[in-house]
C-alpha cells in the first residue's frame, strides 16, 4: 500500500515548530475546515506569476529550486544553510536531518523539480502580527490561495512540483529576504493519489455524488482534500471548495460517527477503525482497517478479513465503480501484530491471495 512523507517546517522567533510525520495516502471518515481566511487589511497585496518583476522571479525560483534540489539530494545538509535566520535558530542541524532524512529518503530519487506557481507578498509592519493574505480572485476557487505573512515589507510562496518515487509530489516554500533569498518555511505532500491528480480526484467524486454514489463521494472528496493540503501557513482555493462540498453530502450509515465505528453487516459486527481512498501504483484501493480482538494467528486474521469483504461488498456493491480493489488490514487491539488481505474487483467472490503487511507503525 501505498504510503506519502509529508514535511511541514515553519519557522518564527514566537516559538517555531517542526512536525515531521509519514502517513498513508488515506482519506478517512472526518474532515476539518482547517483554518478560516480573515479580512486582509487593504494595505496587503499579493501578485503572482508573470506580474511579478522578471529579475525577482528568477531570484525566487532558483532559490526554491536549489533547496529543493539540497533537500533531496545526497547531502540534505546543504539545505539548512538556506534556512532564514529564525528558523535555524529553531530547529538545530541534527534536528533538521533528523527529520529530512526519513520522509525525503523514502521517495527519492527526486527529478523534474519545476516551479508551477510565484506569489509574491507585501505585508507592512503593523507591531508583529502575522496575517493572512488572499492572493487571486475568489470567486474562481481554482485561482487562488490564502498564505500566512510577516510584518516584513515582502516575501514569496512558491509552488514547485516534482516526480519521485510514488509519483508526483508537491513543495510548497515561504521565503523571506535575507541576504537573497531564505527559506522560512516548507512543505512536503503527495500530489497525486492512485495515479490521480488532484483536479481529477475533484471530477470522480462529482461524478460518484451525481451516480447518486454518496459512500464513494465522500471518501474520494476526503483524498482531494487531503491532496490540496499544503500545510497550515498556505490554503489553496481548492480546498475550501472541496470542504464546501463534502458539508453538503449525506453521510453513508457506513461513515457516521467517530472511528472505531462499529458496522453491522449481516449477522457479523466489525471494529472498523479507519476507511478511505488508498493509491497502490496507478490504481485507487479502498482500505479498511478492523481491528480484532482476541488476535489469534495470521490465518484466523486472514479469514476474517475476507469475511468482511463478502459482507462489504454485498452491502456497498457500488464501491467498485470507484475502486480498484479493497485493502483490508486486521490489526489486535495493541498494534503489535497485524495482516493485510488484498482482492481485486475481478476477485471479489474469491479474494486474491492475502499479503501480509506489518502491524501499523512497523
Amino acid at each position: 500500500m501505498a504510503e506519502a512523507g509529508r514535511t511541514s517546517w515553519r519557522g518564527g522567533v514566537a516559538g517555531a515548530v517542526l512536525a515531521l510525520v509519514v502517513v498513508a495516502v488515506v482519506a478517512g471518515a472526518g474532515y476539518t475546515l482547517g483554518w478560516r481566511i480573515t479580512h486582509q487589511p487593504m494595505t496587503a497585496s499579493c501578485i503572482a506569476d508573470d506580474a511579478i518583476d522578471a529579475g525577482t522571479r528568477r531570484a525566487l525560483e532558483k532559490a526554491a529550486l536549489g533547496f529543493v534540489d539540497a533537500a533531496s539530494g545526497a547531502n540534505p545538509i546543504d539545505a539548512y544553510a538556506m534556512l532564514a535566520a529564525d528558523t535555524k535558530g529553531a530547529v538545530s542541524p541534527d534536528k533538521f536531518l533528523a527529520a529530512m532524512r526519513p520522509s525525503l529518503e523514502a521517495i527519492a530519487p527526486i527529478g523534474d523539480a519545476h516551479v508551477v506557481h510565484t506569489y509574491f507578498v507585501r505585508a507592512p509592519r503593523d507591531g508583529g502580527a502575522r496575517q493572512r493574505v488572499i492572493c487571486g480572485n475568489l470567486d474562481q476557487p481554482d485561482r487562488w490561495v490564502a498564505v500566512t505573512a510577516k510584518p516584513i515589507p515582502e516575501q514569496a510562496r512558491l509552488m514547485v512540483d516534482a516526480t519521485a518515487k510514488g509519483g508526483h509530489w508537491s513543495f510548497t516554500l515561504w521565503l523571506v529576504p535575507e541576504a537573497g533569498w531564505r527559506v522560512e518555511g516548507f512543505n512536503v505532500a503527495a500530489a497525486a493519489m492512485g495515479g490521480r491528480t488532484l483536479d481529477q480526484m475533484v471530477a470522480a467524486a462529482r461524478a460518484q455524488h451525481d451516480l447518486h454514489h454518496d459512500f464513494n463521494a465522500v471518501l474520494l472528496y476526503g483524498a482531494a482534500s487531503r491532496l490540496a493540503s499544503r500545510g497550515n501557513d498556505m490554503q489553496l482555493g481548492l480546498e475550501s471548495d472541496i470542504q464546501g462540498q463534502l458539508g453538503k453530502l449525506p453521510i453513508p450509515a457506513y461513515l457516521q460517527g467517530k472511528p472505531p465505528l462499529n458496522w453491522k453487516i449481516g449477522d457479523n459486527t466489525y471494529r472498523v477503525e479507519n476507511v478511505g481512498a488508498a493509491g497502490v501504483g496507478d490504481k485507487l484501493y479502498l482500505a479498511i482497517t478492523q481491528e480484532l480482538s482476541p488476535w489469534h494467528d495470521d490465518n484466523d486474521a486472514d479469514t476474517r478479513n475476507r469475511t468482511l469483504i463478502r459482507d462489504f461488498v454485498k452491502a456497498v456493491p457500488e464501491y467498485s465503480s470507484a475502486f480498484a480493489g479493497l485493502i483490508v488490514m486486521a490489526r489486535d487491539e495493541t498494534g503489535a501484530h497485524g495482516y493485510r488481505t488484498i482482492a481485486t474487483n475481478k476477485a471479489e467472490a474469491k479474494p486474491a491471495a492475502a499479503s501480509p503487511g506489518p502491524a501499523p507503525g512497523k
